[in-house]
């Protein structure tokens, strides 16, 4: 059983060198020496993740809103740092859940929260 275990600490090893979490990282890491632009992204992903969960409700954004948050989104990507940053979690976001589904499809769970079970 602790080879799983060894394996499974070998994998976070190697995925932790992979070059879009060593590219978040150092992304992080340059936004952090600025607080304002660390609290500016900070905002704009709560923001981001208000309006993504309202849409994922049903609920939509009215013109002024959708103008605002698209303003607010080249206003934010004006800063290369921010940008930077967002690509690079974007980026990781995309390897991330390509690993879990790997991991997923071969353990054969039903791992959507509302089919549960096993497929």
């Amino acid at each position: 059983m602790s080879q799983i275990y060894d394996e499974a600490h070998q994998f976070a090893r190697d995925f932790a060198n992979t070059p879009e979490c060593l590219r978040l990282k150092a992304a992080q890491a340059k936004l952090k020496i600025d607080q304002d632009k660390y609290n500016k992204a900070q905002a704009y992903m709560a923001k981001q993740m208000t309006v993504q969960t309202r849409q994922m409700m049903g609920q939509s954004l009215s013109d002024d809103e959708i103008r605002s948050f698209n303003q607010e989104t080249a206003d934010i990507l004006a800063d290369s740092d921010i940008a930077e940053f967002l690509t690079a979690q974007m980026e990781f976001g995309k390897l991330f859940q390509d690993v879990i589904k790997i991991i997923d499809d071969a353990i054969g769970f039903d791992m959507n929260l509302f089919g549960g079970g096993l497929r």
